[in-house]
């Protein structure tokens, strides 16, 4: 009931008419209703799990009964899409919503839906110019939670589907158990990188006429970084921070059989960034708050963490390890806008591959420097976005 009136509320707010039913048997009375009466739903949100039924079915109900196609559905369950069992993710026709329903995730997933109806304009602000392409079921690679997150945010923000994996290895068995549109592929992650992965995904192809686009998603940015992306199989490149409209575009390419090359965006082309561009950062998450506030929890605890594992990794000469640390750190920092941590991390990353003891720990503190001076920003940024 909470649930339902607060979609009403919201809804009302930017001008969409809406009607509610609080059973499968109810939804389908009222669609019926609205087929026979020539005015058939523009958009229906169903709950996956009804008392008594499988909302997969009632959507699929009213999607054969939905007069070409007229209905755009969209699912919603309080289980993460990862964590959805064999019964409800045995068909992924529908796009989902997390529930608790965040507003601004919500007000997107109905614009994409409506596709540019007028009853879609959010009061006093212009219509996008840009129309969605169609959903898509993403793999999103990446070890990183704050990143994880960051990109799973965005991509649900465009109407796709998304899964996420740890690291190459899951990845492939990923593949191996589901169909995807697309990979965005992290390259430097334990276990298995992603540049392996993509090599045992493409050996895995062979004979089957099947190719799955995979993209590059990483905080390296030179071009003979590109170069073993495409040497290995992969068919697009994006760097972080990640920026909606060029993750969006090289989505669009790759999945839209136009697999020209083109320029890439490139961190070393852009100027050295402040300490933290917040006012950066907030235009990349669309003003969002509340995500904000998700994104830095994460990365308060992150931060702390990865630290420790720096000074345990030069504490043990474990060069290896202290690379992929502050690899993981460079690319967690960039997504955040914290520019000048970022080129830190990216020189003591660079410090640990070439082994030099005395110059990855001057890094190291200086890292811990930067953002011991970012942490109590973010600690006074949290207290204003109190939940």
């Amino acid at each position: 009931t909470a649930g339902r009136e607060l979609v009403c509320w919201l809804t009302s707010r930017w001008g969409l008419e809406t009607h509610t039913a609080a059973s499968a048997e109810e939804a389908a009375a009222l669609y019926k209703k609205s087929a026979e009466e020539g005015r058939p739903y523009a958009v229906a949100l169903i709950d996956l799990n009804l008392h008594g039924r499988d909302g997969c079915e009632v959507a699929k109900e009213i999607r054969r009964c939905a007069p070409n196609g007229a209905t755009a559905i969209r699912m919603m369950s309080s289980a993460p899409f990862f964590m959805e069992d064999a019964r409800t993710n045995y068909d992924r026709t529908f796009p989902r919503l997390t529930k608790p329903l965040r507003r601004r995730v919500l007000w997107d997933s109905l614009r994409f839906a409506l596709r540019g109806d007028e009853r879609a304009a959010e009061p006093g602000k212009e219509k996008p110019k840009q129309t969605p392409g169609p959903c898509r079921r993403i793999l999103v690679v990446e070890d990183n939670l704050v990143n994880q997150k960051l990109a799973q945010k965005l991509l649900e923000r465009f109407g796709h589907e998304v899964r996420l994996a740890g690291n190459g290895a899951e990845a492939c068995k990923a593949i191996q158990l589901h169909k995807f549109d697309l990979v965005l592929m992290d390259l430097q992650m334990p276990v298995m990188g992603g540049l392996d992965a993509t090599h045992a995904i493409r050996e895995s192809e062979i004979g089957t006429g099947l190719r799955i686009p995979i993209v590059a998603m990483t905080a390296h940015a030179a071009a003979q970084d590109q170069r073993r992306c495409e040497e290995a199989g992969m068919d697009g490149y994006v760097s972080k921070p990640i920026r909606p409209d060029f993750l969006r575009d090289e989505i669009e390419r790759v999945t839209g059989g136009e697999m020209q090359k083109q320029t890439r965006e490139s961190a070393v082309d852009q100027p050295r960034q402040k300490d933290w561009d917040l006012k950066e950062l907030m235009e990349r998450l669309g003003g969002d708050q509340e995500f904000l506030r998700e994104l830095l929890v994460m990365f308060r605890e992150d931060v702390r963490m990865n630290l420790e594992k720096s000074r345990t990794a030069i504490a043990e000469d474990d060069y290896e390890g202290l690379s992929r640390v502050a690899h993981t750190l460079k690319g967690m920092l960039r997504n955040l806008s914290m520019g000048a941590a970022a080129e830190t991390a990216a020189a003591l990353e660079q410090s640990a591959q070439e082994k030099r003891q005395k110059g990855s720990k001057e890094l190291l503190e200086a890292l811990a420097k930067e953002l011991e001076g970012i942490l109590p920003e973010v600690e006074a940024q949290l207290a204003e976005t109190k939940p």
